[in-house]
């Protein structure tokens, strides 16, 4: 019911069974469906670390940039070799190794995010969890 008026509204588990009945035929399909293959669509779509690849390089970009600024400085005062392998240092760091650091990170954050027995412990493995962040610097 709505709150100023009191009027009755439709239930949105209603409206939601009701699109699920029309889409999958029964709660049972759906159900059925929900357990056995939608984790297969997840895993095929956001890859095996929860995130695509060209999510990953568009989110690295930033390290582009800053090496394109290198190039751009590199250009009038190197010679072309130099300015050639700069350019594929960034593109190996963005397209690679940025990528890997990113896959590393959320590896780590996977494996550790499992409850411990002690307060203490988890305190310890996130101490550490903070600490393994700064070695790429």
């Amino acid at each position: 019911r709505l709150p100023e008026t009191g009027e009755k509204i439709a239930c949105d588990r209603e409206v939601i069974q009701a699109c699920i009945m029309t889409w999958f035929g029964s709660l049972t399909d759906f159900d059925s469906f929900v357990q056995a293959e939608l984790a297969g669509y997840f895993w095929r779509s956001l890859g095996h670390f929860g995130l695509p690849y060209r999510w990953v390089v568009g989110s690295q970009l930033p390290v582009f940039w800053a090496y394109m600024d290198l190039i751009a400085e590199a250009i009038p005062t190197q010679d072309k070799w130099s300015v050639s392998a700069l350019i594929v240092e960034a593109l190996a760091m963005w397209l690679c190794a940025s990528p890997l650091v990113a896959a590393f990170v959320i590896w780590v954050t996977n494996l550790l995010q499992r409850k411990r027995e002690s307060g203490l412990c988890d305190l310890l493995v996130s101490a550490l969890a903070a600490l393994l962040t700064l070695i790429p610097f």
